[in-house]
């Protein structure tokens, strides 16, 4: 019986192909103890078949990365929104974001039932996490200050950095974020669509080319 097709995200493709290639790189040191195949050890790490990490790793090879388009049409087939199935990416974006349903945790309903919020921040962006630019805020006032090098007078500096950090401080950084964040958005749809028309502009001239080829 053919093995049903499992369907993974661009992001877990990329997990599992870099657990492959950690495993592949074991079995090529020098070692006294025999070591299963990277692709099976990868299979068991992740949790998918075999068949999967050679299909994710040939896809790599091939396309030097994973198809994200893909991903929003079946995310967004899996919440029953209609579309066009032509649309580009941005396009498919502003339709998700149109459609967006926010999951719901059960530790979010724990910490509002106590009167908390909880933030989720991205992890690699820290221009985009106000905890990290108060953070930095903190740094430079203990280093403009240390004159003494010793941990004691560090770790007081420190101290009184954090307590000199006001309600105002924190309103400045989250609209700096929020300003950034828009910026980001709005480059990222600018990109989006040139490279979209890009894309569309060579494939409209490679038909071209062979009609000519075909009529000469």
């Amino acid at each position: 019986m053919a093995e049903r097709k499992r369907i993974l995200s661009s992001h877990s493709k990329e997990i599992v192909y870099n657990v492959s290639k950690f495993f592949e790189s074991q079995i090529q040191q020098p070692t006294s103890t025999p070591v299963k195949a990277h692709t099976e050890r990868a299979a068991e790490a992740t949790l998918v078949s075999e068949a999967t990490i050679r299909r994710i790793r040939r896809e790599k090879n091939e396309k030097g990365d994973f198809f994200h388009q893909k991903d929003r049409k079946l995310n967004l087939r899996l919440h029953e929104i209609q579309f066009d199935n032509k649309l580009l990416r941005p396009q498919l974006l502003a339709l998700a974001k149109a459609n967006n349903q926010t999951p719901k945790y059960v530790i979010d309903n724990i910490a509002r039932e106590r009167g908390h919020d909880i933030l989720r921040l991205p992890p690699y962006h820290p221009d985009l996490n106000p905890i990290e630019l108060i953070w930095n805020q903190v740094k430079q006032s203990v280093a403009s200050r240390n004159v003494t090098h010793r941990i004691d007078d560090v770790l007081k500096l420190a101290h009184e950095a954090v307590a000199d950090i006001t309600v105002s401080d924190w309103e400045k950084t989250c609209r700096h974020v929020a300003i950034i964040e828009e910026e980001y958005r709005k480059r990222d749809i600018v990109i989006d669509e040139q490279m979209e028309r890009l894309i569309i502009d060579l494939a409209d001239s490679s038909d071209s080319d062979s009609d000519n080829d075909d009529n000469v």
